[in-house]
C-alpha cells in the first residue's frame, strides 16, 4: 500500500510540469533550461515510480526511484554550477 502523501508528490509533481508547459515562453529565459527540465523529470519519474512499486516489481521500481533521484540530484547540481558560473561572468 502506498502513502497518501507519495501520490500527492506525484500530483503536484504533475502540476508543477503543466505549470511549465503552459508557459514554456518563459522556460528559454532562465540559463540551461534544457537541463533543468531534464533533472525535473529525473525527479518526477522518481515520484512515479514510488507510487507504482506498491503495485508492480517493488525492487525494480524502488531502484529506479533512487537511481533517479540521484540522476536528478547530479543535474540539478550541474545546473546550479553552470547557472551560477554563468551570472559570475557576466559581472565583468
Amino acid at each position: 500500500m502506498f502513502e497518501q502523501v507519495e501520490l500527492l508528490t506525484l500530483t503536484g509533481g504533475i502540476g508543477v510540469l503543466v505549470f511549465v508547459f503552459w508557459n514554456k515562453v518563459i522556460l528559454p529565459l532562465l540559463p540551461n533550461h534544457v537541463l533543468l527540465l531534464i533533472a525535473y523529470s529525473c525527479f518526477l519519474l522518481a515520484w512515479f515510480f514510488t507510487v507504482l512499486e506498491a503495485f508492480v516489481l517493488p525492487e525494480l521500481s524502488n531502484l529506479a526511484e533512487h537511481a533517479l533521484y540521484a540522476v536528478g540530484s547530479i543535474l540539478l547540481c550541474k545546473w546550479c554550477y553552470l547557472s551560477l558560473s554563468s551570472i559570475g561572468n557576466n559581472c565583468d
